[in-house]
């Protein structure tokens, strides 16, 4: 599941996903109205001869989480993750944002009128079936470096998180694009090998990568736009690092 070679279909791609969120964002539905939805019919491919990215494999990876480690996802996060790299202003959003904590997110697609609005005190983070974490960027690139550097994993865990798998699919931005464990790659790019992941819903355009060897030395960079855009913020990202190459 982690590396989406399992044929799942993704609760994202349903036809009556989008209109349902734009009807009732408000009302997300549950877990077991997604395995439903997604998990009850035929797979894509069988595993693993093929790849497409599944947001339902996520959900699931969740759901093993908790009954692995007996705690709510939420709180295995907090104190096997968070704490142990004092995030402390990483959490898993389970609640509409009622009271203006979170930054305003923008989008036209919650509204009948198709209006630029603010969708955050409507929108509930559990639409994200996979887990929605709020986050800052510094807190994210701190949470890679955590990864690269072996404070979160160890050498033969990221190891296994780096085995990657071609995913056969065209990117503009990727000269070979590739997936690893929860984890996107293109170890051919201009700078060597990239890894990363972006994330995008109602208001909000995130990503962020690590370069191992960005002109001999790591780098992380983490984008964070609030409004929702047509793709992941990569020509920022590359736009970010052509500036620092020249520097």
């Amino acid at each position: 599941m982690l590396n989406h070679t399992n044929g799942i279909p993704s609760y994202t791609s349903l036809e009556n996903y989008l209109p349902a969120v734009c009807e009732n964002p408000s009302v997300p539905w549950t877990h077991k109205k997604v395995a439903e939805l997604t998990c009850t019919g035929k797979l894509h491919f069988e595993p693993p001869e093929g790849w497409s990215y599944s947001n339902t494999g996520y959900m699931l990876l969740y759901e093993v989480i908790e009954a692995v480690s007996g705690k709510k996802f939420a709180q295995a996060l907090e104190e096997d993750v968070f704490s142990v790299l004092d995030l402390q202003n990483t959490y898993v959003a389970h609640h509409v944002d009622t009271k203006g904590v979170l930054t305003p997110g923008y989008c036209r697609y919650l509204n009948s009128e198709r209006i630029m609005e603010n969708v955050i005190p409507r929108y509930h983070p559990d639409w994200c079936a996979t887990g929605l974490i709020a986050s800052t960027p510094e807190e994210v690139v701190k949470f890679f470096e955590a990864i690269f550097s072996g404070k979160l994993l160890d050498s033969k865990q990221l190891e296994q998180m780096l085995t990657l798998v071609p995913t056969g699919t065209h990117e503009p931005w990727y000269k070979k694009p590739c997936y690893g464990l929860g984890i996107m790659a293109d170890p051919e790019s201009k700078y060597g090998e990239k890894y990363g992941h972006g994330g995008s819903g109602p208001g909000y355009n995130l990503w962020a990568m690590h370069l191992p060897d960005f002109h001999g030395r790591k780098l992380t960079l983490a984008v964070f736009c609030n409004t929702s855009l047509a793709e992941h913020p990569y020509g920022m990202v590359d736009d970010l690092l052509r500036v620092l190459e020249a520097a």
